[in-house]
């Protein structure tokens, strides 16, 4: 899966991420994300690669988040109903 992702306010218009008061107007308007899924061993593998955003971006804690809700949610979702 690739896709775009930018940032924009409720109604869907792009916004710039100073106006949104996440970073400044140095900071890029677009990251390109990919999202590799491979079956390993009866599991699921996830790659997520984000392109144009520095390593040190405080974006990449709002991802850290994103992610561990998933893993959570997942977990919830496997658990066999007692």
């Amino acid at each position: 899966l690739d896709y775009t992702d930018c940032p924009a306010d409720e109604a869907g218009n792009v916004q710039s991420l100073a106006a949104m008061g996440m970073g400044d107007d140095t900071s890029p308007m677009i990251t390109e994300v990919t999202v590799l899924l491979e079956a390993v061993d009866g599991r699921t593998k996830m790659v997520l690669t984000l392109a144009g955003i520095p390593a040190d971006s405080p974006g990449a804690s709002g991802w850290e988040q994103a992610l561990d809700k998933m893993v959570a949610y997942a977990e919830r979702s496997l658990v066999p109903d007692a």
